[in-house]
């Protein structure tokens, strides 16, 4: 019986870093598809994430069976209880790829290069965050986590000097208000990605230390001490 119970939870394990390979890939396609304006690849994007629903729905029905037919206790409890929001937080992460890709069919011309180079460096910034997070999960090291809340300071930052640049950009008549409408939905879907993989990180320091370390600053830093130091 114990052994079905670990496969159960190694199977799980594995779904969400499938799911979590799945939202990566959307990421890069949904902006080559944006800054080349690539209709049939947004196309992808957009198909692909009826996989990833499908994914979340089943994963989500796992988890809630091991719950009821295992009773787990302690890390293991704690584990799925933390499954089962990230596995909605990733599905998110893939419907906010998908409106990127979905901006890719709204534009009346390829964005300025400037534009251009600047999402796909946020996008690779926000990728590598939810690579972490996956990582950090699949370690179950905290430290890791920690660091994904470090690295979402610099897709805020990047976020912002895009919108600077967008309001720049229609100011000096090189891009049309509605184009810099889709340019700046585009680019708050990729920092909003960045928000969900913190709260993965989130998850994984609830896994390895039993804290919910959510709007806690002081926690997000260091662990608390050892009693007695």
């Amino acid at each position: 019986m114990r052994n079905r119970f670990h496969e159960m939870l190694t199977d799980i394990e594995r779904r969400l870093a499938d799911e979590a390979g799945l939202v990566e890939r959307a990421i890069d396609d949904a902006i080559r598809a944006l800054v080349t304006r690539d209709a049939a690849l947004a196309g992808k994007v957009v198909d692909g994430d009826y996989a990833l629903d499908h994914a979340e729905v089943e994963l989500e029905r796992l988890c809630l069976d091991t719950m009821a037919l295992q009773q787990p206790m302690a890390v293991d409890l704690r584990f799925l209880a933390a499954a089962l929001k990230i596995n909605s937080d990733l599905e998110r992460m893939g419907d906010l790829a998908c409106n990127v890709a979905k901006q890719a069919w709204r534009l009346q011309t390829a964005p300025v290069p400037e534009f251009g180079d600047r999402i796909s460096a946020l996008g690779d910034s926000v990728r590598g965050l939810v690579h972490d997070a996956t990582d950090a999960l699949l370690r179950r090291d905290a430290e890791l986590a920690r660091r994904v809340w470090s690295g979402d300071a610099g897709v805020d930052e990047r976020f912002r000097e895009l919108l600077d640049l967008c309001m720049h950009l229609m100011k000096a008549g090189r891009v049309g208000v509605e184009d810099a409408t889709i340019y700046v939905a585009a680019a708050r879907n990729v920092e909003r990605i960045g928000d969900h993989a913190t709260n993965v990180a989130e998850d994984v320091v609830f896994i390895v230390e039993g804290r919910i370390v959510r709007h806690n600053i002081e926690a997000r830093i260091a662990p608390s001490p050892p009693q007695g130091a």
